[in-house]
């Protein structure tokens, strides 16, 4: 009789804690079906006139002669778009990255007008720009770059006195409109590369690299960026494990298919988590057509994995290589 009661208590404690064990997992990275209607109402926003918490500028890396996109918190006294002009024209930076361009460069007024933005330069810019050296070259790409980056701008284009410009800098011909770059710190051509967001080794810093590629598919950058290697300076920040089943696209949104052994791949640590994210992301984002990416696991929507990291919902341009608060 005594043995028959202490084995009901065994079993009794044995099914608590699976309970436990399961509701911990569960609370952990939670899966539920996926529904397209109901992620369309999610929709989060990176624009010119948005509330944003930050913004996203383009600028040399001193230590590497890379151009990086960089976050800076937002101030409420400017508007997001006063704000990204006060950063490239001479914006206070980290003594290890600089805006690029000269004193003839300084941007003096823009106008948004159907998804164009119109900069208007000092008369010396004409001069300086079409010396074509590389910072004349790098300087065009960041500036097309960061403003691109906004979701309600298509493309800029270059003005002196209200006047179109003349010349080339490098493929840009700056009489023209300038759509976003996909030969980012490279000399390939845009039409046969794909923008990778990759890490500089012995730090976290997120650098767009342009490789060639015969195909311009979402998931092939995604497989090349799995899979990147070889590179002196730079390594890719996701693990080549990732197993991607399939990307589809649909009225800019990313849907992305991930093998469940892949869900590991985002519980290795607050910094990894992020740094996983972003290079997925932000590689997703140099498409055209996408605007922001989710993240499914075998089909079904992925919970929130922590504070930082939420894979519920859609995720657009976020903040990354974030600046510290002064």
């Amino acid at each position: 009789m005594r043995l028959r009661k202490w084995w009901l208590v065994f079993v009794l404690v044995a099914l608590s804690l699976v309970t436990v064990s399961c509701a911990n997992e569960q609370s952990r990275a939670p899966m539920v079906p996926f529904a397209t209607e109901s992620i369309h109402n999610q929709r989060s926003q990176y624009t010119s006139y948005g509330d944003s918490p930050f913004v996203v500028v383009y600028v040399l890396d001193r230590a590497t002669g890379l151009v990086v996109p960089v976050s800076v918190i937002r101030e409420p006294s400017e508007t997001p778009l006063e704000q990204t002009v006060r950063l490239l024209n001479a914006g206070s930076l980290p003594q290890s990255l600089r805006p690029l361009g000269a004193s003839q460069s300084r941007i003096q007024g823009l106008t948004l007008g159907d998804s164009l933005l119109t900069l208007e330069m000092p008369p010396a810019f004409q001069s300086w720009v079409t010396r074509n050296l590389a910072e004349e070259r790098a300087f065009v790409k960041a500036a097309a770059l960061t403003f691109t980056s906004f979701q309600d701008i298509r493309a800029v284009q270059f003005r002196i006195n209200g006047l179109p410009m003349h010349g080339a800098v490098g493929p840009f011909q700056l009489a023209q409109t300038l759509s976003r770059p996909m030969a980012v710190n490279s000399l390939l051509a845009d039409s046969n590369s794909l923008v990778l967001y990759l890490r500089l080794r012995d730090s976290d810093l997120l650098v767009p690299w342009a490789i060639p590629s015969a195909r311009r598919e979402p998931a092939v950058a995604l497989h090349e960026l799995a899979r990147f290697r070889g590179h002196e300076r730079l390594v890719s920040p996701v693990p080549a494990s990732l197993s991607v089943q399939s990307v589809r696209v649909e009225t800019g949104l990313a849907i992305v298919n991930l093998d469940k052994a892949s869900v590991s791949l985002f519980l290795q640590g607050t910094t990894n988590q992020q740094l996983v994210l972003d290079a997925l992301v932000y590689t997703l984002l140099e498409f055209p057509d996408i605007k922001e990416v989710l993240f499914l696991v075998d089909g079904r929507v992925l919970g929130p994995l922590g504070s930082n990291v939420d894979l519920s919902r859609p995720i657009g341009r976020t903040a990354i290589n974030r600046l510290p608060t002064p």
